[in-house]
């Protein structure tokens, strides 16, 4: 590509005042942090704007220009559209579809900007936390619960709560803490007596196919029964789902147990790459607050190169690996040398889903 003297300061001026972003408030309300790979990234698609073009790739060159793994790709771009960086849209092409990205100007970035904190995310009740607290319930004297919520309200309000009133209470609390966990118990009955009122009557309900004996519903993923509710969710936080190359990595795969558990051949290597790449996508989706998808959805876009080779048995292909282009630096002099357009085989190329 021509060097023009034009591209560099007007990319310059345009990314800039994004040098030294922080948090930002998000579309949604909430505060996200904005890492150094996220601007990475956001400089990509910029930079076709930096230059008076429209950025229509595919996730699979996209992927390549960036040197990483289809579902990376895939995954930063969903960061970049929860972070509002990004807007992502389609449009007709020959016979088909293609995305077109857009990024968010530059003046309404800064102006969301913020040095707020983060907002916390709220993490599911698992069935380990579950089990743990039914195990401490069991415990617990509801005699000696009962007197001390009548001297609590005796003390500060000066109230003599009957048996009633304190059962009313507890039940209160409950509710409050499960809608912190992402159980709405008001909200759960009122859908599930409509779904009781639309479900026609049948003899039998209809059910996917499980795939190798695994389950056709997503299995909890534990980290044992014995855990707290607080340390549970922050001893899953911190195994690595994916690796940078968008591989399943071995510590989380070990990490399943109980239903959750893959069957495994005589010789370790897992009997369906394809359900591990469900779990794990699955509850990658869940961790990063994007909605998730439908088992088939996860399982159709598995391939095994989203695994370690030897984790995948004889009868599976062996992934045919590229060394990874490097990363083509978007700002600074580099920026003229980047290719803003796919090549001609690229162009011609009709859009399809990346799952």
């Amino acid at each position: 590509m021509t060097e023009t003297v034009e591209a560099k300061p007007n990319f310059d001026q345009a990314a800039s005042p994004l040098k030294g972003i922080k948090n930002i408030i998000t579309p949604s309300g909430v505060v996200m942090r904005v890492a150094a790979v996220d601007l990475q990234w956001f400089n990509h698609f910029y930079t076709f704007e930096a230059q008076g073009k429209k950025c229509y790739q595919s996730i699979k060159t996209i992927a390549k220009e960036m040197g990483r793994a289809v579902s990376v790709a895939q995954e930063r771009i969903d960061k970049l559209q929860a972070l509002g960086l990004l807007e992502v849209g389609k449009e007709p092409f020959k016979d088909g579809w293609r995305n077109t990205y857009t990024c968010t100007p530059i003046d309404i970035v800064v102006s969301r900007m913020t040095d707020a904190p983060v907002t916390p995310q709220v993490k599911p009740l698992k069935k380990s936390q579950l089990n743990s607290l039914l195990k401490k319930s069991g415990q617990v004297d509801p005699h000696a619960v009962n007197r001390g919520i009548k001297v609590m309200a005796k003390t500060i309000a000066n109230r003599d709560l009957s048996d009633e009133e304190v059962m009313q209470f507890a039940f209160q609390i409950a509710t409050e803490k499960l809608a912190a966990l992402g159980w709405n118990i008001e909200t759960i009955i009122e859908e599930r007596n409509d779904e009781d009122e639309q479900q026609p009557v049948t003899d039998a309900p209809e059910t996917a196919a499980p795939v190798a004996g695994q389950t056709g519903s997503l299995p909890p993923v534990d980290a044992g029964d014995d855990v707290g509710l607080s340390s549970d969710a922050d001893a899953m936080n911190q195994i690595t789902i994916f690796d940078e190359d968008g591989v399943v990595t071995e510590e989380f795969i070990n990490s399943l147990s109980g239903g959750a558990a893959p069957n495994r051949n005589a010789d370790g290597t897992l009997q369906s790459f394809r359900y591990v790449y469900w779990v794990a996508r699955h509850s990658q989706d869940e961790r990063d607050g994007i909605p998730v998808r439908t088992r088939e959805e996860y399982m159709e876009e598995a391939k095994p190169e989203y695994f370690p080779f030897h984790l995948l048995p004889d009868d599976v292909p062996a992934p045919i690996t590229e060394p990874a282009p490097a990363m083509q630096q978007v700002n600074g002099p580099d920026v003229d040398h980047i290719n803003c357009e796919d090549s001609e085989e690229t162009q011609e190329e009709v859009f399809e889903p990346p799952f």
